[in-house]
């Protein structure tokens, strides 16, 4: 498995954590394509996708395959023209001939981004003010914790879904 290194200064820069990274190469779907190799002659690919509180990231990855490496150099908001780019849940991802290597990488991403998103078990997400203040109520009447009720009734749905454990 590669090493993976960060350009910290841009992610100070655009307000995007690790965290926020590890979320767009797990998601399924996130859309990757080549981009012209780097000065240096390595290659590169453009990453976008989505993290967990709906934020869509554009991520710049350069593999230095010499050294087992892969160098995440950009990281921010993605542009409009990049968002368009986007599948939606209903489409199926096309993938040209270009962009396979981009998309085989992401995928050995987005393997290794699951587990260690599972290790962390950490999920951030974003709720309205009306539904946030329903779950404390629910919460306050069980007498759990907040997040002690929503693991609960997530694995409850789970299950009921028929993805037990």
């Amino acid at each position: 498995m590669p090493t993976t290194t960060y350009e910290d200064e841009n992610l100070r820069k655009n307000a995007v954590l690790r965290a926020e990274l590890q979320e767009v190469f797990a998601s399924d779907l996130s859309y990757a394509e080549d981009l012209d190799p780097s000065d240096r002659g390595n290659s590169r690919a453009i990453v976008i996708g989505w993290t967990y509180t709906g934020r869509i990231l554009e991520i710049g990855i350069e593999y230095f395959e010499s050294e087992g490496r892969e160098h995440i150099f950009h990281a921010m908001d993605a542009g409009k023209s990049y968002k368009k780019r986007l599948p939606r849940e209903d489409e199926t991802m096309k993938v040209g001939e270009k962009k396979l290597l981009a998309q085989e990488r992401l995928n050995k991403l987005r393997t290794q981004a699951k587990k260690e998103i599972s290790v962390a078990g950490t999920v951030q997400f974003r709720m309205d003010e009306k539904t946030m203040l329903l779950l404390m109520k629910a919460a306050d009447k069980k007498k759990v914790p907040l997040g002690t009720l929503v693991r609960m009734w997530t694995v409850e749905r789970l299950a009921a879904e028929g993805y037990s454990k």
